[in-house]
C-alpha cells in the first residue's frame, strides 16, 4: 500500500475519531472508529477476502491511533505535547482494562473516580519508568572511561 493510501486512512481515522467526540459517543474502542471509517472509505466492490484483509488493516491503524490520542503512553495528547503537561485534561480516558483486552476510551465527564484514579496512577506509572530510564543513562555514562568524542 503506497503512503498516499496510507495516509488518506489515517486521515478519515481522525476524522472519524473527531466526529465521534463530537457526537459525544460516550464510549469509543478503535473497532468502532475502524468500522465507521471503513463504511466511509470502501466501496463494497472487494472480495470478502479483500474487505477482511482492509478491515485488519485499518484496525491495526485505528489503535495506533485512539492510543495516540488516550493512551497514557502517548506524547501527543491533548494532556500531553512532547514533554509538556498542556494544562488541560484529555476528553477521553481508557477505562481500565488488563493488557492485551481492546481498550474502551470514555469521554471524561462519564468516568467514575475509580476510573480517574486508575488513569492518574498509569500516567505516574509512565512518569516513573521514564525517570527510572533517566537515571540509568546517567548511570552507564558516568562508569564510561573518559575519552574524547571522535
Amino acid at each position: 500500500m503506497s503512503n498516499g493510501a496510507r495516509e488518506l486512512i489515517v486521515k478519515r481515522l481522525r476524522r472519524t475519531i473527531l466526529a465521534l467526540d463530537r457526537r459525544h459517543v460516550q464510549d469509543i474502542d478503535f473497532i468502532a472508529v475502524a468500522r465507521h471509517a471503513q463504511r466511509k472509505l470502501e466501496s463494497g466492490k472487494g472480495t470478502l477476502v479483500e474487505r477482511y484483509g482492509f478491515l485488519q488493516f485499518i484496525m491495526t491503524l485505528a489503535r495506533d491511533e485512539c492510543g495516540r490520542n488516550y493512551s497514557a503512553e502517548s506524547n501527543e495528547t491533548a494532556a500531553i505535547q512532547g514533554d509538556m503537561f498542556t494544562g488541560v485534561l484529555q476528553r477521553r480516558y481508557p477505562l481500565p482494562h488488563k493488557r492485551g483486552d481492546v481498550p474502551v476510551y470514555r469521554l471524561l465527564e462519564h468516568l467514575t473516580p475509580e476510573q480517574v484514579r486508575w488513569n492518574a496512577e498509569q500516567h505516574r506509572k509512565v512518569g516513573h519508568a521514564h525517570l527510572r530510564h533517566a537515571e540509568a543513562l546517567e548511570d552507564y555514562a558516568d562508569s564510561m572511561p573518559d575519552c574524547e568524542a571522535s
